[in-house]
């Protein structure tokens, strides 16, 4: 019994010890946690989908700056003028040819001077009267007639001239008929003309256009030489524009004719005014208040001949309408073509440059000119020279070049010394050089 007990605890107690031992055995078990992974891991793969998004990040991004309305460049206009185209009868034989006249020897020199100039304009002071009515030509009464071979004008033109006048003394020169074919002649090679009519219906404002510049231009003249042959009737007066009337002012066609060009569209209007005195080198007091009361009523630039000779520049200031102006006066720019002596052999040529500004206001913005002389051989020729010193003589009549250069110096000196003025006008000394 004893013996029995004994067993029985034995066997417990063994029973105990082998629990004691299994537990033990689990605690130490190593965890999770507790393992060294050596080699490569294995990596879970799962499915990503990629999207490609065609939007801007999403970072600030400056605002640009609207650009400036863009200022248009002003466009500008040059225009030259040259003062009498007379064709006297020494002129007219010096042009003769096998068949027929050529005038184009008497412009070569001269030409070159206004070759960048967009319109070239002069006052034709001779009629086109055609051969039955003879050319130029004494009266026996002291006075000229002038009337000019038709080659005249087609010389002219190759020149450079677009522009001729034709409201002077002479315009009657071979009656209204001698006016009016003068005109068509004028017309058919491509000439614009102005200052002489064909009837009343044909006086139109008369407007040049270049480079987006609308130029009025007029021409009028104080007297026309009614003591001639060829005038008969007052009506044939009617057919030209005359500069005042009895009571010496501004006619009141004249001032239509302004107001007709403004309202035609014109921006800037130049008048060629054939007036004042004979061969006098300063205009007179009655000239000058014209001048006043032509820029007054709306003319811009006045550029006169008929004196023979240079006369001065002059800035006019007048109240208008609108405000004050300050309108341009070249009281004469002398003979251009010519068959006289001493100072009437000195013409001037004139630029003026014409600019539009961004608002569309047109203005003259600069003013230049260069003397010029009519140069007659020992032979009887012409040319026409720029009297500037600097600028090299070529012609035909080289065995006279010296008379020449004597003659330009002659003619540079006498034109400066009237017209100098560097707030008015500067004389084309940049050409020469």
């Amino acid at each position: 019994m004893r013996y029995g007990k004994l067993i029985v605890f034995c066997i417990l107690l063994a029973c105990v010890l082998l629990i004691g031992c299994t537990q033990s055995s689990v605690s130490s078990a190593p965890q999770p946690s507790d393992l060294v992974v050596t080699g490569k891991p294995v990596m879970e793969h799962t499915s990503v989908e990629i999207v490609l998004s065609t939007k801007a990040p999403a970072t600030a991004v400056p605002t640009a700056e609207p650009s400036p309305t863009p200022v248009p460049e002003p466009s500008r206009v040059t225009i030259g003028a040259v003062g009498d185209i007379m064709a006297t009868q020494g002129l007219i034989s010096a042009a003769e040819v096998s068949n027929g006249y050529d005038f184009s020897p008497v412009l070569g020199q001269i030409a070159p001077l206004w070759a960048d100039v967009d319109i070239m304009c002069a006052n034709l002071e001779t009629v086109l009267g055609g051969v039955s009515t003879d050319y130029s030509q004494g009266t026996g009464t002291g006075i000229q007639t002038f009337s000019a071979p038709d080659e005249l004008i087609g010389n002219l033109r190759g020149a450079g001239f677009t522009v001729l006048t034709t409201a002077n003394n002479h315009c009657m020169d071979r009656g209204l008929e001698g006016a009016i074919r003068t005109i068509e002649v004028l017309r058919k090679e491509g000439i614009v003309q102005t200052g002489t009519y064909v009837s009343g219906e044909d006086r139109k404002p008369c407007i040049v256009e270049c480079n987006g510049i609308k130029v009025g231009i007029l021409a009028s003249t104080s007297r026309i030489n009614e003591r001639t042959k060829y005038i008969s009737t007052a009506e044939e007066l009617t057919h030209v524009n005359k500069l005042f009337d009895g009571q010496r002012q501004v006619t009141a066609e004249l001032i239509s004719d302004v107001d007709s060009l403004r309202e035609a569209g014109a921006e800037y209007i130049i008048l060629f005014a054939h007036w004042d005195k004979e061969y006098q080198d300063k205009p007179e007091k009655e000239t000058r208040a014209l001048a006043y009361d032509l820029i007054a009523a709306g003319v811009d630039c006045i550029l006169g001949s008929h004196p023979h000779v240079v006369q001065e520049f002059e800035y006019i200031t007048v109240e208008r309408a609108d405000g004050k102006y300050t309108g341009l006066v070249c009281y004469s720019m002398g003979n251009f073509i010519a068959n006289e002596s001493d100072t009437a052999t000195y013409g001037m040529f004139v630029k003026l440059t014409l600019e539009k500004d961004y608002s569309g206001k047109v203005a003259l913005c600069d003013l230049s000119y260069a003397p010029t002389c009519i140069f007659r051989s020992a032979s009887g020729g012409y040319e026409i020279h720029p009297a500037l010193p600097n600028m090299p003589t070529t012609t035909m009549f080289l065995e006279e070049t010296d008379r020449i250069n004597t003659l330009k110096l002659r003619a540079y000196d006498h034109v400066t010394k009237i017209c100098r003025n560097s707030e008015v006008a500067h004389v084309m000394e940049d050409y020469a050089k």
